[in-house]
This record gives structure tokens, C-alpha cells and sequence, in this order.
């Protein structure tokens, strides 16, 4: 063979191999996404209960539980993860680890206690973040706070709200990134959902769902979002003395239920008969 052709073959064979090898070694020297380039709600999400998380304590929990409970939280806006995890504990930003104590009742109920003022967060929007981990964290009840906002992404979610100001269910929501421009990300992800509301507010934004089925006295919903992003199949809703509905860009298959003769509704008109056909 002539050493031209040698060389060729040889020039080939090293344009194979010298990309595969880049690859190769960037993958494996590739590390993990510094903590500082995510979200707190992207860090909590992709973190195990394990793991460390910078300005986060743990607080360890020494049995299952089943139902959980928020107390304390008057005049406070509380930012809750419920997280399915083989680990059972709690985690919060360190400046209110003294603010927090816990307790699991003989009924495997969960008490969570906030003493005290918290400090504001960075951005002002939430006084505390607490993420709960565990095997069960389908069934949460919350009481008297200012607003309350959960992100899960689980089958299903039983949500009791007693006096609370403002309760958000966020689906699909926004994130603007330098040199990315705006990016969606997906928030709560939950397909069946039952809520039992007395004096609260929710607000459910750019929610998908198989179904949701919502018990309220003295209370009012608001469904609202994108239609990209809002598709609820079978909505079930009752209400109990003055109450109120407001149904706006949100995708709905179904809606059937008992409503109030003091209850404000509003609702896109093919809503609107559909509802009162099926009573």
C-alpha cells in the first residue's frame, strides 16, 4: 500500500475517534448544575432529602406519617413542597429552623408548628419555605395563614383550608433566564384533586387535571390560566352560602355540581348551562 494511502486511512480514522473521545471525557468530567443556576423550587425538586442544600436545615422526622397539618401561620404567606420520598422529613430555610416544631399524633397525623414571626424572604413575596418529604402527602390541612401556596406533583391531593387568605395551585408558570428569555416550567402536577375550603380564597393557575372536586362555604375559587396549559376534565363544584366562581381561560370537558343561591359566578356562558343542566 502507498504511504498516501496509509495516511489517509490514518487521518480517518483519527476524525472518528477524536470526537467519540471528546465526548466521552466531557461526559464524565460533566458536573453537576452549580445550586446558584436553579430556582429554589428547581433545587428542591431535583435534590433528594439527602442532600445538602445551600441556606436549608433538615429537620428529620423518626416515623410515617399520613395526613399532615400547618398551624401557626396566621399573617403569614408559606410556600409548601410535598414531596413523595422514602425519606421522612422536613426541610426549611435555615433562618426559621427555630421557628418550626414538629409532631406525629397516634393517628399518624402530622403537626406542623410555626412559632413566632419569620423573616421576610429575599424577594418579599413568601415569609417561609417548607418542603415535607415522605411516603404519604396526599392530605394537608391548613389553617388560619395569609396566603398559602403548594407545589406537588403527585395522583392526587386533598387540600382543607380554614381561614386562609389566598391558597395557590400553580401549574405551568414563567421563569425569565439571562440569555435564555422565558422559559416554562412545570409547577404542580396532580390528577384527581378535592379541596374542602371554609372562609379561603383559591386560586388554581394553569392547572391540568383529570379531575377536581371542590366542597366550599363562605369561600371563592378562581380558575384561571392559559389554555395552553389549563385543561381540567370532569369539575365537580358546591358551594355553601355566599360564595364565589370565576372561570377564565381554563379548558373544561365537564362541570356539574350544587350551587348556592348566593354565589357570584363568574363563568364562560357553554359553562354557565352546562352546569345548570347537569344539577
Amino acid at each position: 500500500m502507498k504511504r498516501s494511502n496509509k495516511l489517509l486511512i490514518i487521518t480517518a480514522i483519527l476524525g472518528l475517534l477524536i470526537p467519540i473521545l471528546i465526548v466521552t471525557i466531557a461526559s464524565a468530567v460533566a458536573p453537576k448544575v452549580p445550586q446558584q443556576q436553579l430556582s429554589t423550587e428547581e433545587l428542591i425538586r431535583t435534590r433528594k432529602y439527602t442532600d445538602e442544600i445551600s441556606g436549608f436545615s433538615k429537620i428529620p422526622l423518626k416515623s410515617a406519617f399520613k395526613t399532615i397539618t400547618l398551624l401557626g401561620t396566621r399573617n403569614l404567606y408559606i410556600e409548601i413542597y410535598l414531596i413523595k420520598s422514602n425519606d421522612a422529613g422536613i426541610r426549611v430555610k435555615s433562618n426559621m429552623q427555630k421557628n418550626i416544631t414538629t409532631k406525629i399524633e397516634a393517628n399518624g397525623q402530622l403537626l406542623i408548628t410555626v412559632n413566632g414571626a419569620l423573616e421576610e424572604e429575599q424577594n418579599g413575596q413568601y415569609g417561609g419555605i417548607i418542603a415535607i418529604y415522605g411516603k404519604q402527602i396526599s392530605d394537608i390541612t391548613l389553617n388560619k395563614a395569609e396566603g398559602i401556596s403548594i407545589v406537588t406533583k403527585q395522583d392526587s391531593l386533598v387540600l382543607n383550608g380554614n381561614d386562609v387568605g389566598r391558597i395557590t395551585l400553580q401549574g405551568y408558570q414563567s421563569i425569565y433566564k439571562k440569555n435564555e428569555g422565558v422559559n416554562f416550567i412545570s409547577g404542580n402536577q396532580i390528577k384527581h384533586i378535592v379541596a374542602h375550603l371554609k372562609n379561603s380564597h383559591l386560586i388554581a393557575d394553569q392547572i391540568s387535571c383529570e379531575s377536581m372536586n371542590l366542597d366550599v362555604r363562605q369561600s371563592s375559587i378562581e380558575l384561571t390560566g392559559n389554555r395552553s396549559f389549563s385543561d381540567i376534565q370532569n369539575l365537580m363544584v358546591k358551594t355553601n352560602g355566599p360564595s364565589g366562581l370565576n372561570i377564565e381561560k381554563t379548558n373544561i370537558k365537564s362541570i356539574s355540581g350544587q350551587i348556592s343561591d348566593s354565589t357570584i359566578l363568574t363563568v364562560p356562558t357553554p359553562y354557565l348551562k352546562q352546569l345548570f343542566q347537569n344539577k
